[in-house]
């Protein structure tokens, strides 16, 4: 028997203490001929599965110990990987942790697409609660790079993973988790509309004034409709919303149909931390089609370049939304191309009084929100006969 400090050379003592011995001095091309000629050639696979949970516990004590050794760890780590799994027969709980353990290494070492890859590769997991973490865990690494691939392969998977285990106590925290990096994502995408049900679901269940920003900041972002109105006006009424500081301000202009202002604009942009020029366009948007709504209730009709400025936006711009919102239904207006004019389809809905009273409460609305805002520059004012 030829021995080696003290142990059996191919023994389990033996094998331990080389891969202590490589993993301390960091030498990966010997750890690629130890793993391949002494635990991949080992002679009884019983000894090989336990060397290799070991040889893998080593790594993980060193990245957790040394989270700069991570690269190292996970070189040796896919190295140990690739050799159990070519020697191992079906899926067992011990490649299971390898395969994970390499995916929080590829994260620490900045390979967040391999990290992406190996997640999928342990789906579906035996137990619903783990396979909907790893979903998750897929959704938030594809918001780190902004790479969403896989994430769109998958996310169908989590949804419904969560909606089965949705009732379930023991599961709230892995769909809850799901859920907010769901509707993280879905607003990266800019599809407002789903990420604000997503985000209301997670309200609903946590009660967390944190979630209520992240479902009105979408919600107010989604396309203006009635439907979108309504669900501003419920979050107007909720006891949270003495929460959201100047984002309440909005919400209640917003699900009062007033008109949003460009410094409104600017407040929600920092509010919601939107910066990119992707974002910000989609946040403009979403203010020019809520504006247009509004100013529908308003006018019975009105030029392109009129249109222009009170919504703050090119005359082109305005045919190009109204164009739209009347094909999805959302506007009831025509357009008139050769005047350059939009028609408000208004008194077909309401009588001429109801129609001036309407006109009138906004107006109101909006002069005694302009006198507010001319008193808090100007105390003086207050006393003046003519405010």
């Amino acid at each position: 028997m030829i021995k080696e400090g003290g142990n059996e050379v191919g023994s389990l003592g033996w094998a331990e203490s080389q891969a202590v011995s490589l993993v301390a001095t960091g030498d990966l091309d010997g750890w690629r001929i130890f793993v391949q000629q002494h635990l991949e050639g080992a002679a009884r696979a019983d000894i090989w599965a336990v060397v290799a949970a070991r040889s893998f516990n080593i790594l993980k004590e060193m990245v957790i110990t040394s989270p700069h050794c991570a690269p190292f760890a996970l070189e040796a780590g896919i190295v140990l990987l690739g050799a159990h799994s070519r020697c191992s027969t079906g899926a067992s709980p011990t490649i299971f942790a390898m395969r994970e353990a390499v995916a929080e290494w590829c994260v620490l070492a900045g390979n967040e697409r391999l990290a992406q890859q190996t997640w999928c590769s342990m789906l579906p997991a035996k137990d619903d609660v783990v396979s909907l973490e790893i979903v998750t865990k897929i959704l938030s690494s594809a918001l780190r790079t902004r790479d969403y691939a896989v994430a769109e392969a998958e996310y169908p998977r989590g949804i419904s993973l969560y909606k089965a285990l949705s009732e379930d106590p023991t599961a709230a925290t892995a769909v809850n988790g799901f859920l907010y990096y769901l509707g993280t994502v879905l607003m990266a995408w800019h599809r407002f509309t789903d990420a604000s049900l997503r985000f209301a679901e997670l309200y609903e269940r946590t009660k967390d004034a944190t979630h209520l920003q992240l479902a009105v900041v979408s919600v107010i972002q989604s396309d203006a409709s009635p439907v979108r109105t309504r669900r501003l006006r419920v979050y107007q009424k909720d006891e949270n919303a003495l929460l959201l500081g100047d984002l309440q301000a909005i919400l209640n202009r917003a699900a009062q149909l007033h008109l949003l202002r460009p410094s409104e604009l600017q407040c929600f942009l920092q509010l919601a931390g939107l910066s990119s020029d992707d974002d910000v366009a989609a946040a403009k948007e979403a203010f020019a089609q809520h504006n247009l709504e509004v100013v529908s209730q308003m006018y019975c009709n009105a030029t392109f370049e009129r249109l222009g400025v009170v919504i703050g936006i090119t005359p082109a711009d305005v045919e190009r939304l109204v164009s739209r919102m009347v094909s999805e239904h959302r506007l009831d207006a025509r357009l008139d191309q050769v005047d350059e004019v939009v028609i408000f389809n208004r008194l077909k809905r309401t009588s001429v009084l109801e129609d001036w009273d309407g006109r009138i409460s906004i107006i109101s609305k909006e002069l005694s929100h302009a006198v507010d805002l001319i008193t808090g520059r100007y105390p003086e004012l207050c006393e003046s006969p003519l405010l």
